[in-house]
């Protein structure tokens, strides 16, 4: 599957799950009533929670990769908080309607060209 698949899939389910308030139909390249900074904040929120995870674990690899389901049988752990960003990130892409296969890749393209370290000193 598509990175851009994967964003489309993403989008449906919260769409279906009542995150896009005013969104019927998840193709439609609409916000809604969603309001973007609190999507924005959203995905920092995840990024918090993955720090408080790596302050709990330590900079251990094995530690912060391993994950496990909760006594709902939700996954929880340092990775699995990394993925809710990149979740709320594609939904947010998905919602207003990026071809993210193209930016992906018009992006890392570009990415290969920078200088190392972006040509900043070390």
């Amino acid at each position: 599957m598509s990175l851009g698949a994967l964003a489309q899939d993403i989008h449906r389910t919260a769409v279906g799950k009542g995150f896009w308030p005013g969104v019927s139909d998840p193709e439609a390249v609409a916000l809604g009533q969603r309001n973007v900074g609190e999507a924005l904040m959203l995905i920092v929120s995840e990024v918090a929670e993955a720090m408080e995870f790596y302050r709990d674990e330590g900079a251990d690899p094995v530690l912060l990769a391993k994950w496990w389901r909760d006594g709902n049988d939700k996954p929880d752990g340092f990775p699995v908080e990394l993925l809710d960003v990149i979740i709320r990130c594609l939904d947010l892409l998905a919602a207003i309607g990026v071809d993210v296969d193209e930016l992906m890749e018009a992006k890392t393209g570009f990415n290969e060209t920078r200088p190392y370290m972006h040509g900043r000193r070390v």
